[in-house]
């Protein structure tokens, strides 16, 4: 066995170190240096220590990384309360350090009990996010806080919801002419436009803070105004006419009309500067400007290389003299640019600023209005509290009798204000007689290096500068506090290590300090074997000829260079599978799974959606997205715009929609069929009319008249549920139909869609349409845990994927640099905060802001490439495809590893590298152990038997009912008002006592149908009234009865279980009374003209109540509200429908 190396030795003892409980400790950590262990081992010797569970407070950055570090700790607890004595005492010794001689029973004993206590500590362990922690400080005080008791914490779609509102009153307030506002939008949205200028007030919000400091801090909105235009060089607002004026009246007008009359006599470019040398001459001053300004730039705006007169005009000194780019004439006019673009960048700060005032005065109004907060009020209001002079002494002392000991996750992530939080919490640790009432430490452990969160506010330098400020607050205060690094890393190979090391020392990505030091990366698996493969960019397609003019403009190119891409990835990840790519695991080798490969991108594209398409159509399991929009999936749109049909039978482009959707599975040529040549008739009328003598359209049309039944009455889940599970003639469920044309990625959000639903109907407003309308609305989006414990290549966000590692990961698109954020506030060192610059802006200042923002990102940019190279422990791959021209961004992560590397690239065969061998590779070649036993992918695409059955009541073959009424019929609507409002009266009237019912109904009826006349509305409260009091199914309706009643069973006919929605319900101690009420349909005079479906869906309850009731009779009866019918349904009957069925 090899020695252990002192680099590793070393690590070891700072890990020990960073754990001493005793001490305050700053942490830098590089990636895999083994954080969260330290952090792990940091609580438990606090608790061994003797510390109170409840007064310890771990902050971590997401819900995922806190719920992690608690299951570490109490996975270490719990196995120390059953470990044997040896074993524990071996345990405590490597965590204390200490010889295991030294390990005594009260020792073993403390150790077993921590277990328990950490169990039973009132509200549990806090290992929280930081806003977990600051609404849990507001809720103790939010009277202090300036809060209502019980606030409510907004969460992101309620925050959108208050953006749009807001967004919209500035709109109405600058249509109406409100003084300053109207001018501000109008200057505004003429240089980026309305939907930028949302995006630029939603940044704002994101800013406010720093906005309303500075607002407060100048004294008020036109001095804040006014400072604005400081920033820029000017006293207070200018006009550029200010500014043209004395330019132009100081023109030298004799000079130049004789520089144009002798350029007139020169060659074709001499004239034509004469030309503008006169326009120049004749015009304003604005237009003497653009003129003279096209001798200086071209029209591109950059500045002219060549002279704008021939080598003949230098005869003429005084032309050469007074036209030159270097002349003094020139000069004033390049200066004049200059200042005009200082002043509109002035000007438009300055509006942009008076927008966002208004913007969050809006917000804040409105969440006072709800009380509520959102996620930046929870720390600020936090911070706020805890530094308020005439609170913060009562306040922290209550605080501090529960909390000693803070710890800090990934705090090179945390912003500003968060610091300000933590810094407020731990204050009194480190002042006065406080720092000497028992051991109060401050530990936090982070790396600049994996510093990706600026948009959300993280900084870098903050982080280091936090962490100089804790070790000088300790030591003043006679505290022991050190600064850490942890540099070795137990997860990469020696090879992946050192390319990292030559990427990120070849450009920095942090500023000074950190910046100025050489990266080190110390490899614990010294004797382990990686490698790094740089693909050659995928080239553009070669454009033969274009495209149809038909082809969807999303349309997948087979030849494009993301779809090749995507293929040659698939091919690779087969190939390495298929001949057992050895991955090291605990010591052994075995071979590569698609567990073991994370697909990184920057961003979410057409190189994600190619891979992700080819990884499926290779059949490789893949885990699917790790965020999506709800509003955006097509299977979503699907099922909505099946919805919107059913609500208006006029929506003819809904209903388009759905015909060609995996649902109703019509194809364009008879969608034409149907719509082509129709008049005025709605295309609704078409299809159930052309359903009545060609079968293909039968499906579709039954499908939509019972949707039409659903949608009046049912809620949003019950529709969309009803929606999926129907199945079609071969038997296909709507679940099957969507997954087989979109691919089992569409679950996902389909599941999240029946959740939203069920959701959305247990609120204050159910409804399909409200829901509709909320989906439709929403900016949310949703995030996937991708779990590494399903056998699936997981496809992500290098952002999402901070904190994870997989043997194989691959940077798909590292060859796109993407668009810089052209929408980013900078903040001043005055704390002005400034909108970032026009790319062609020109003053001193935006040219300053304008390198400040590239620094930032160019940074941020290298430090994301950080990120995603230390997921690998064993193999790493960077592909991407090329752009125009076969050309690469020269920032690209491609091109920085390419030219890192360029002294250590090795020559890779065929005969090393399996399939396409990489261009270039970096450590060693893949090694393959053999194929593996078990194919793989070998159960990929399978649908689980539940997508695939068949609705119990509606067997395989049986074609679309035929019974239900069109709303399109004659007569059909006020036959539709009277079922619903019989439908409404019986289910709400129960709720009211029997001699409050005629005036309740009445009251209801008139809500319901104004318009129906009194006769009518009394005729159909009396036919409520009728049914509520029949003798036999009176329980049904008797207190205690409940409504719209959801259960879970299985069907009368067998099959899977699946979702049932009872219109009513009651339970008595010998019987259960089922009511089933049908709205849209003809009432049959007979029990035994009642539709069949409609028998075997009765029965389906029936069946599912007597597994949950088995000891009760079931009786069941349908309500016919069309004609207020009551129709009992006995058992035998039910009975004999289902055997009929299952005959047929």
């Amino acid at each position: 066995m090899s020695a252990i190396s002192p680099d590793i030795l070393q690590a070891l003892a700072n890990q020990a170190y960073a754990a001493d409980p005793s001490a305050s400790v700053f942490v830098r950590a590089n990636a895999g240096s083994g954080k969260t262990k330290v952090l792990v081992d940091r609580v438990a010797r606090l608790l061994l220590e003797g510390a109170a569970p409840d007064a310890i407070i771990c902050i971590t950055f997401t819900k995922a990384a806190a719920a992690e570090m608690q299951t570490r700790l109490f996975d270490r607890l719990g196995s120390w309360s059953v470990l044997s004595d040896a074993d524990l005492s071996e345990k405590l010794a490597a965590l204390l350090a200490r010889d295991a001689a030294a390990i005594g029973p009260r020792d073993l004993s403390s150790a077993r009990r921590l277990f328990a206590r950490a169990l039973e500590t009132p509200g549990g362990l806090k290992i929280q996010t930081i806003h977990a922690l600051c609404e849990r400080i507001l809720r103790r005080f939010p009277l202090e806080a300036g809060l209502t008791p019980g606030f409510v914490v907004l969460e992101d779609a309620a925050q959108a919801q208050l953006r749009a509102t807001a967004w919209a009153k500035i709109g109405a307030l600058a249509a109406e002419g409100e003084a300053g506002i109207a001018d501000a939008f109008a200057h505004v949205a003429l240089v980026f436009g309305t939907d930028d200028l949302a995006d630029l007030l939603a940044n704002a919000l994101r800013h406010r803070r720093a906005i309303v400091d500075f607002w407060q801090k100048q004294g008020g909105l036109d001095e804040a105004q006014t400072a604005l235009w400081r920033h820029f060089g000017f006293a207070g607002p200018r006009s550029r006419a200010d500014l043209l004026a004395p330019w132009f009246a100081n023109l030298p007008r004799a000079e130049l009309a004789a520089a144009a009359g002798w350029l007139a006599s020169g060659k074709i470019t001499d004239q034509k500067t004469a030309e503008i040398l006169q326009k120049a001459l004749a015009g304003d001053a604005e237009t003497a400007f653009a003129a003279l300004l096209s001798l200086a730039f071209t029209t591109e705006g950059e500045p002219r290389a060549k002279p704008v007169f021939t080598a003949d005009m230098r005869k003429f000194p005084r032309v050469e003299a007074l036209l030159s780019q270097a002349g003094a004439f020139i000069a004033e006019v390049c200066a004049l640019k200059s200042a005009l673009e200082a002043r509109e960048a002035a000007h438009m700060n300055a509006s942009l600023f008076l927008l966002a005032i208004v913007m969050i005065g809006e917000v804040e109004a409105a969440k006072m209005a709800m009380q509520a907060v959102d996620f930046d009020d929870l720390i600020d209001r936090a911070a706020d509290l805890l530094d308020r002079a005439d609170l913060r002494a009562w306040v922290q002392f209550k605080l501090d009798a529960g909390i000693a000991h803070v710890l800090v996750d990934e705090a090179q992530d945390t912003s500003p204000s968060q610091w300000r939080l933590i810094r407020a919490l731990t204050a009194e640790f480190f002042v006065g007689d406080t720092a000497c009432l028992g051991p109060r430490t401050l530990f936090a452990v982070g790396d600049e290096k994996q510093s990706i969160y600026g948009f959300q506010g993280a900084d870098p330098a903050g982080f280091l500068r936090e962490g100089q400020d804790l070790i000088t607050r300790a030591t003043a205060a006679g505290m022991v506090a050190k600064a850490l690094p942890l540099d070795v890393s137990f997860r990469s190979c020696p090879e992946i290590l050192a390319a990292v090391d030559h990427v990120v020392n070849f450009a920095p990505i942090s500023a000074p300090p950190a910046g100025a030091e050489l990266t080190t990366h110390i490899a614990f698996r010294q004797n382990d074997r990686g490698g790094v493969e740089l693909w050659a960019p995928e080239p553009p397609p070669v454009q033969e000829q274009d495209d149809p003019w038909d082809l969807p403009v999303d349309a997948e190119r087979a030849d494009s260079a993301e779809a090749r891409l995507g293929r040659r990835i698939a091919a690779r990840l087969q190939d390495w599978f298929a001949k057992g790519l050895a991955i090291e695991e605990n010591g052994k080798k075995r071979g590569a799974r698609p567990g073991d490969v994370l697909i990184l991108v920057r961003k979410r594209g057409k190189v994600a959606t190619a891979v992700l398409r080819a990884l499926k159509r290779a059949g490789i399991p893949v885990a699917g997205r790790d965020r999506f929009s709800l509003a955006d999936e097509i299977a979503v749109q699907d099922v909505l715009s099946l919805a919107k049909a059913a609500l208006d039978p006029f929506d003819d482009l809904a209903l388009a929609e759905a015909l060609h959707s995996p649902l109703l599975g019509l194809s364009l040529e008879a969608i034409f069929t149907l719509a082509h040549d129709r008049g005025d008739a709605p295309l609704s009328a078409r299809l159930i009319a052309a359903a009545a003598t060609d079968p293909q359209f039968a499906f579709a049309a039954g499908m939509l008249q019972r949707a039409y039944a659903i949608a009046q009455h049912g809620g949003a889940h019950h529709f969309c549920a009803w929606a999926l599970e129907q199945a079609d003639p071969d038997g296909q469920t709507g679940w099957a139909r969507m997954i087989a044309r979109l691919s089992a990625e569409a679950r996902e959000p389909l599941e999240e869609l029946l959740s939203q639903a069920l959701a959305f109907d247990q609120g204050a407003r159910p409804g399909l349409l409200g829901f509709i309308r909320e989906i439709g609305a929403s900016e949310q989006e949703l995030k996937r845990e991708l779990s590494s414990n399903s056998d699936s290549v997981r496809l992500m966000t290098v952002h999402g994927a901070k904190g994870l590692e997989a043997p194989i990961v691959i940077l798909a698109d590292a060859t796109e640099r993407g668009a810089r954020n052209k929408r980013s506030f900078i903040l001043t060192e005055d704390g002005a905060p400034i909108l970032s610059p026009l790319a062609k802006a020109s003053d001193p200042a935006s040219q300053a802001l304008r390198a400040q923002l590239e620094m930032a990102e160019a940074e941020e940019y290298g430090r994301l490439l950080y990120v995603g190279m230390t997921r690998a422990p064993d193999r790493l791959v960077i592909a991407g495809r090329a752009g125009k021209e076969g050309k690469i961004d020269a920032a690209a992560w491609h091109r920085r590893v390419d030219e890192a590397l360029r002294d250590h690239w090795v020559k890779a065969g065929a005969a090393d590298l399996s399939a396409a061998a990489p261009d270039r590779l970096y450590g060693a070649a893949p090694e393959f152990l053999g194929p593996p036993l078990a194919s793989i992918g070998q159960s990929f695409g399978q649908l689980p038997n539940w997508a695939r059955a068949t609705n119990a009541w509606r067997g395989p073959n049986r074609a679309p009912s035929e019974a239900g009424l069109s709303p399109l019929a004659a007569g059909a609507p006020l036959r539709f008002r009277r079922g619903a409002i019989v439908h409404a009266l019986l289910q709400h009237l129960p709720e009211v006592e029997a001699v409050e019912r005629p005036v309740a109904g009445a009251r209801l009826a008139q809500a319901l149908g104004a318009d129906l006349g009194p006769e009518l509305r009394a005729a159909l409260v009396d036919e409520a009234r009728r049914i509520l009091n029949d003798p036999q199914f009176a329980p049904a309706f008797a207190p205690g009865s409940r409504a719209e009643v959801t259960l879970f069973g299985i069907g009368a006919q067998g099959g899977p279980a699946r979702l049932m929605r009872l219109d009513r319900l009651a339970v008595t101690p010998a019987r259960v009374y089922l009511v089933d009420f049908k709205t849209n349909r003809p009432p049959p005079a007979r029990l035994e003209e009642v539709e069949a479906a409609v028998l075997l869906q009765l029965a389906d309850y029936c069946n599912a109540l007597q597994s949950i009731y088995p000891d009760r009779a079931i009786e069941s009866a349908l309500i016919w509200t069309d004609s207020a019918q009551l129709m009992p349904v006995p058992h035998d009957y039910l009975k004999s429908a289902v055997m009929a069925a299952g005959a047929a």
